[in-house]
């Protein structure tokens, strides 16, 4: 799950732990890796000349040069704006259909090739080649969002006027961020506690 931090300023400058938040190396060269978020600020006004706005927010966190292509490639595809939560809802409902269709073609290919089912006269068994090429792609896009979701060190999961809500994988990490930037950065978790009723807001 991760460890949730609150940003109550997103416009101050934050310190960064001097270590990599992908594998904590703190002797390498470290480059930035941006991540953000976006939300639909859209009006009335904007609806009537049927457009939509949105709102972004970015930030740039260390990871060594070791693991910044691939971390870099899953914070994007893990983003929360517009392209890429169309690209992950594709990998959502066609990717297992796809990996679901791909293995019952093999299977029955490897049954043609044993003689234990004839090919039906007058049918090619050969599949469209825009179908093998679609479930392809949507079986890649859903291991590559699976991967992302499993690869990526730090997401921005919330975005509203009080500011944002980051969630990091490792919790060490997430401990020395909030120590860094004791002025804007908390514990999310802390915050579900209603201290009045002492119950969960969550």
């Amino acid at each position: 799950m991760g460890t949730q931090i609150h940003l109550s300023d997103t416009g101050a400058p934050l310190r960064w732990p001097r270590e990599c938040a992908q594998c904590g190396a703190k002797d390498e060269r470290l480059v930035g890796v941006p991540v953000g978020i976006a939300r639909e600020k859209t009006h009335l006004k904007d609806l009537a000349l049927q457009r939509l706005v949105f709102e972004s927010a970015t930030l740039t966190y260390p990871v060594c040069e070791r693991h910044a292509g691939g971390v870099r490639l899953a914070s994007w595809l893990t983003r929360k704006s517009p392209l890429p939560a169309l690209l992950r809802g594709v990998a959502w409902v066609f990717g297992p259909l796809a990996l679901l269709t791909g293995a019952m073609a093999v299977g029955l290919g490897v049954l043609r090739l044993l003689g234990r089912v004839p090919a039906p006269a007058g049918v090619s068994p050969d599949l469209p080649l825009f179908f093998v090429a679609w479930s392809v792609l949507a079986a890649a896009l859903l291991i590559g969002v699976l991967w992302a979701r499993r690869h990526v060190p730090l997401r921005l999961v919330r975005f509203k006027d009080d500011g944002l809500t980051l969630r990091f994988s490792s919790a060490a990490y997430a401990r020395r961020f909030v120590r860094a930037n004791p002025d804007v950065a908390r514990s999310a978790e802390s915050d579900c506690l209603d201290r009045t009723r002492n119950v969960s807001r969550c």
